[in-house]
C-alpha cells in the first residue's frame, strides 16, 4: 500500500514540475509593465548598436519619421506547448511611405531582435536593418520596440 502511494505521489510532482515549468514563467513574458518613458524619432548611442527611433505602440497606432512611417496592425499573445518550448508573443507590423501611405512591407515579428534587410522580410527597402520588439502586451494591447 505505501509503494501505490509512493508511486502516485511522485506520480503528482512529476505533473506538477512539468505544469509549472511549462506555465510558470507567463506572467514576465505576458504582461510586461508599461515602460514609463520612451524617446521616439531620437537617436541613442547604446554600446556599439544606434537605436534610431524608440516607441509604444498600441494596435492599430503608427508613427513616421516624415519619409516612412510603421504601424502596429496585429498583436498575437504567446502561446504554451504542454511538451515543447513556448512560443513568445508577437507584433505584426507594416513599413509604408509617407506622401501616399504605399505599403513598403509587413512582418510578423517577435519578442527580440528581427532582421529586416532580409529577402523574404524588407530586403533593402528601409533605412533600418533591425526591428527590436523589447515587449508585447496582449491583454494591454500595446508594442514596445526600437528600430536600429
Amino acid at each position: 500500500m505505501n509503494l501505490v502511494r509512493l508511486r502516485n505521489f511522485c506520480l503528482v510532482t512529476a505533473m506538477l514540475a512539468l505544469f509549472t515549468s511549462c506555465f510558470g514563467w507567463g506572467a514576465e513574458i505576458e504582461n510586461p509593465t508599461r515602460p514609463l518613458s520612451v524617446r521616439g524619432w531620437q537617436s541613442i548611442e547604446v554600446g556599439s548598436i544606434t537605436i534610431k527611433g524608440e516607441f509604444l505602440l498600441r494596435k492599430g497606432e503608427s508613427t513616421d519619421n516624415g519619409h516612412v512611417g510603421l504601424k502596429v496592425t496585429e498583436i498575437y499573445p504567446a502561446k504554451h506547448h504542454l511538451l515543447d518550448s513556448p512560443e513568445l508573443p508577437k507584433a505584426k507590423v507594416q513599413f509604408f511611405r509617407i506622401p501616399d501611405r504605399t505599403l513598403v512591407c509587413e512582418g510578423v515579428f517577435t519578442r527580440g531582435s528581427n532582421r529586416l534587410d532580409l529577402p523574404d522580410v524588407c530586403k533593402n527597402n528601409l533605412e533600418w536593418t533591425v526591428i527590436y520588439i523589447r515587449d508585447v502586451n496582449y491583454h494591454e494591447g500595446w508594442v514596445f520596440l526600437d528600430l536600429r
